[in-house]
């Protein structure tokens, strides 16, 4: 019996396609794949919080430059999310993941080997570039193979996977330190080169970026596997490439065009977002695991209460991705800077007793986790195919920016005899400018929208497929 082709012989979209199978085995097996490649991201970058601390006694290191050690890996980020971004969406992503990751665990591996600050610093940068380039891939691979009512969701679950590397490296850092010492914590950063070469050969392309590049024959593959994937291999369709409509392109597009008329409200509005609360969270975990160190806390006491924090990160998460696809985007951001605000109040004043100590960790946690994951998943839904990748780097890149000088910042702080808790109520600042921006400046609203739609809307043109 001949098979029915997708869509009754009318035009689609590969959008069409992946929300006629709503949360099936499909975005579920995506989700894993690139939350274990944003995992090991996450330890990559999380492991220097944890070895500060070492690394400063060993090369006899003040505030300031202690600080600024967890701000190298955030400096390559910010170049790797601006060049790594636009490459993504010109060889597709699928490649981009797979070099970026090749690229950081080689880098961070080397830094095994580092015999002082400088070389640690520029091994730091060049791997940090390799993350810039991964994570905004794997928030646009899932952003561009989940469905519309659930996208939200998804890309939430893919950045819990980078919170849960932030809690293996607490997890790695009081098991390894006593052991073997701080450096071998970054040697086995070399392992996610195996997972690298593994999605080299498994990984397939994402349809939607190949049906934007006119390449609508092997889009149509991909939609074949798919499809196979997604309905425990039933060939319901046939996916005809004449059929297949191409995503909405503006005119002369690339990650540039983010600054056009149709989207430059949204861009300042997403940038200054991210920028505080990137501020806020890579300054609480770069520096919290010192902080308690110096407060009194024991090396296991202050790691477990840091890893306590991680693991209500990966809750908030999840919660922040369940609550998108039902509140919104806008009234979640909100939320999520007000519980910062809340958190860090608590954590400043708390002392004693050691239940509260434990509840405000979860709590400062749960919260700033919470505002960044609201604002990466409005940033990889905003944009049109052609540019999504380039434009979710660069806003990484700018939010990154905040989270390259914030520990910095934090240091100088305490150089200038600052106080623990001075320094937790100094992150207010940035929450209550994330409140202003997502108040005054973000409008847009993006839940259930597929991603045609939103890019139709953004335009103001009609892109409904023709008969």
């Amino acid at each position: 019996m001949e098979r029915q082709k997708f869509g009754d012989g009318k035009k689609f979209t590969v959008s069409e396609v992946m929300d006629s199978w709503g949360v099936s085995r499909l975005p579920i097996l995506v989700c894993i794949a690139v939350g274990f490649a944003i995992f090991f991201e996450g330890y990559d970058y999380m492991i220097v919080s944890y070895t500060m601390h070492q690394i400063s006694a060993e090369w006899s290191l003040d505030s300031v430059v202690q600080g600024s050690l967890a701000s190298w890996g955030l400096i390559g980020m910010v170049i790797g999310g601006i060049v790594g971004g636009s490459i993504g969406d010109k060889i597709g992503r699928r490649k981009n993941l797979t070099i970026g990751i090749l690229w950081y665990s080689i880098f961070t591996g080397a830094i095994y080997f580092a015999p002082n600050y400088e070389l640690f610093a520029l091994f730091r940068v060049v791997a940090g570039f390799g993350t810039g380039m991964c994570i905004p891939t794997c928030q646009t691979y899932i952003v561009e193979f989940a469905p519309s009512k659930k996208r939200g969701t998804f890309i939430a679950v893919v950045m819990a996977y980078m919170v849960a590397g932030w809690a293996s490296a607490a997890v790695v850092s009081m098991l390894v330190i006593p052991a073997f010492g701080w450096r071998f914590c970054y040697l086995l950063g070399f392992i996610p080169f195996i997972f690298g070469v593994f999605l080299h050969f498994f990984m397939h392309e994402s349809p939607q970026w190949l049906a934007m590049r006119g390449r609508l024959e092997e889009a149509c593959k991909e939609l074949t596997w798919c499809q196979k994937i997604a309905t425990k291999g039933k060939d319901e369709y046939v996916f005809d490439p004449e059929l297949l409509h191409v995503p909405i392109k503006a005119q002369g597009a690339n990650a540039l065009k983010m600054f056009s008329k149709p989207y430059i409200r949204t861009t300042i509005g997403l940038w200054l977002c991210h920028l505080c609360a990137t501020f806020t969270v890579y300054g609480v975990n770069a520096w919290l695991p010192s902080l308690l160190l110096e407060k009194g806390y024991s090396l296991e006491g202050a790691y477990t209460l840091a890893l306590i924090q991680n693991v209500a990160a990966v809750c908030a998460n999840v919660s922040v991705g369940a609550l998108n696809d039902i509140l919104g985007r806008r009234k979640n951001l909100f939320i999520g800077f007000t519980c910062v605000i809340l958190a860090c109040i608590a954590c400043a004043f708390v002392e004693s007793p050691f239940p509260l100590v434990i509840f405000s960790m979860i709590f400062l946690g749960f919260a700033v986790n919470y505002a960044t994951t609201d604002v990466n998943s409005m940033v990889d839904e905003t944009y049109p195919t052609e540019f999504r990748n380039g434009a979710s780097g660069m806003t990484s890149a700018f939010g990154r920016f905040g989270g390259a000088i914030a520990p910095i910042v934090c240091g100088a702080v305490l150089a200038m005899n600052g106080t623990y808790a001075q320094t937790m109520l100094f992150f207010c600042l940035p929450a209550a400018c994330g409140i202003l921006v997502t108040l005054f400046i973000i409008k847009n609203e993006n839940m259930h929208l597929s991603i045609d739609e939103i890019a139709a809307r953004d335009l103001g043109i009609d892109v409904s497929p023709e008969d």
